[in-house]
């Protein structure tokens, strides 16, 4: 075991690079990835979060006005962050401990499932979405932690497949994750989530003689103390997992679950619901032809879940159309683990060559290609990204504008009066203006912004709807000076 920890902390390394990097660079989180930082910090508050980001429901159907499905991201990456001292290193570190927790649960299941062969495919999977996604992997906007998050989800799955109900509670966790982060990840993953839940079904019934959640006959499993049963254990992971989701359904009128029911009232039409039933009853017969013959073998089951999230991938774009093609970045991990499994056999990782291999040679072989990966991934290359340059672009543009705002501030203002900041553009409005709020929580003020929204939200207490009528307002143009007024009854510096 203790080389395959070795083999993820390698696998880990450019994600580091990645850290010290943006760090170096200066980077602070501006437009969404501010307002994720907010929805961090008040997890240590009197207000935790119990909603996901606000999601672009409304792009696709105008009468909805949905968000993500969780808060999870913030929770993880809320003991990073403080331990930071709310600097953005903090938010950069707590991204890169997800990401190498997903890599190390990838290489530990695959091992469950086929030994360093798994191993070798996980590794295949993680290095790929590695080189595809680079830089922008540490940083906290919602599409991209969930990124290596659906490696480990595929990884359990297979084991999951083959047979392994100790994966479960793994699945669960990761899946949740995932899920919360981006509404994208919903279509793709239906197909294998229904897949693994008929599986589940159809194996309860054969063992047990009954319909889940009925007991029956019982198994090995209900000999063990029930907090180590995996279904227990999953079932535990699960409601941790989506507790804040749950108490948002009774916390707020309209709650996200009435969004979501709008969203896919205006998205699912008659012809796409007959592709809905279509694509269940192409799960239900890749679920029949994997267990036809009962537990099937490590290639089949790799393929099994190969062809489910291919499903997934494939009824995203038929939801979404060209207009969300872009967001098909964040499933890297999904062609990455076809070719794999498809490839496998092809390339004898299943013969009785692989028992022989010496498993400190394979450590060594899988550690030259994480390094050749962190070669191409280094500083140099992975800043050359379109993907990456943008958001370095965006946190300069913010940075100069939260510096020049802080200055006038400091130079006008007395006292830590409350202040609303107001954009005059796109860039200050979205980008500029979370940035500078952020900057100026962390020292003492305030701060609220116009937030157009339809619907109350758990972070209304920043809505300049709730800014108290004595305040000081500051305007950002992205083509004039910046505007800076106080009330008359505030002292103030000439």
């Amino acid at each position: 075991m203790t080389a395959l920890w070795i083999l993820a902390a390698i696998l880990a390394l450019p994600l580091l690079v990645w850290v010290l990097r943006w760090n170096g660079e200066g980077w602070i989180p501006q437009g969404d990835q501010a307002i994720i930082a907010f929805k961090t910090q008040d997890v240590f508050s009197g207000h935790p979060p119990v909603m996901g980001m606000r999601s672009t429901s409304a792009n696709t159907v105008e009468a909805s006005a949905a968000h993500h499905l969780g808060p999870m991201q913030f929770y993880l990456m809320a003991p990073f962050y403080a331990a930071f001292g709310w600097q953005p290193i903090g938010l950069l570190v707590g991204c890169a401990a997800m990401a190498a927790t997903f890599i190390a649960i990838s290489v530990r299941q695959a091992w469950h499932v086929a030994k360093w062969p798994g191993v070798a495919l996980a590794v295949f999977c993680v290095v790929g979405v590695e080189l595809s996604m680079r830089a922008v992997l540490v940083l906290p906007w919602n599409p991209y932690p969930p990124t290596l998050g659906l490696v480990a989800v595929l990884i359990t799955a297979w084991r999951l497949v083959r047979g392994g109900a100790r994966a479960l509670p793994w699945f669960i966790g990761t899946a949740s994750f995932v899920l919360q982060a981006n509404l994208y990840y919903v279509p793709v993953m239906a197909p294998l989530m229904l897949g693994l839940a008929g599986l589940g079904l159809l194996r309860w019934w054969r063992r047990r003689g009954t319909m889940w959640p009925l007991p029956g006959e019982g198994s090995a499993y209900d000999e063990e103390a029930i907090w180590q049963r995996p279904g227990i254990l999953a079932i535990v992971v699960g409601l941790v997992c989506w507790a804040p989701s749950i108490a948002e359904l009774f916390l707020y009128s309209p709650n996200n679950l009435e969004e979501l029911s709008a969203l896919a009232g205006g998205t699912f039409p008659v012809v796409r619901i007959l592709e809905a039933v279509a694509a269940v009853g192409v799960v239900a017969l890749v679920a029949w032809w994997t267990m036809r013959r009962g537990r099937p073998s490590r290639a089949a089951a790799a393929r099994c879940v190969a062809v489910l999230i291919g499903l997934g991938v494939g009824a995203a774009y038929v939801l979404g159309g060209s207009a969300r093609a872009p967001y098909a970045s964040m499933a890297w991990a999904a062609p990455y683990f076809m070719v794999g499994a498809f490839v496998w056999p092809v390339v004898g990782l299943r013969t009785r060559w692989w028992p022989r291999v010496n498993a400190r040679a394979l450590l060594g072989a899988g550690a030259v290609a994480a390094l050749v990966a962190g070669l191409l991934t280094a500083p140099s290359a992975a800043f050359a990204s379109p993907g990456t340059a943008e958001q370095l672009g965006n946190s300069d543009t913010s940075r100069a504008t939260v510096d020049e705002a802080v200055k006038l501030i400091d130079r006008r203002v007395m006292g830590t009066p409350p202040i609303e900041v107001l954009g005059g553009g796109v860039q200050s409005a979205f980008g500029d203006s979370p940035a500078l709020m952020l900057e100026l929580a962390h020292r003492g003020y305030d701060t609220y912004m116009v937030r157009p929204w339809p619907n109350d939200e758990d972070d209304d207490m920043r809505s300049s709807k709730n800014a108290p009528p004595k305040r000081v307002v500051i305007v950002l143009h992205e083509t004039k000076p910046i505007e800076l007024i106080i009330p008359w009854e505030w002292p103030s510096r000439p």
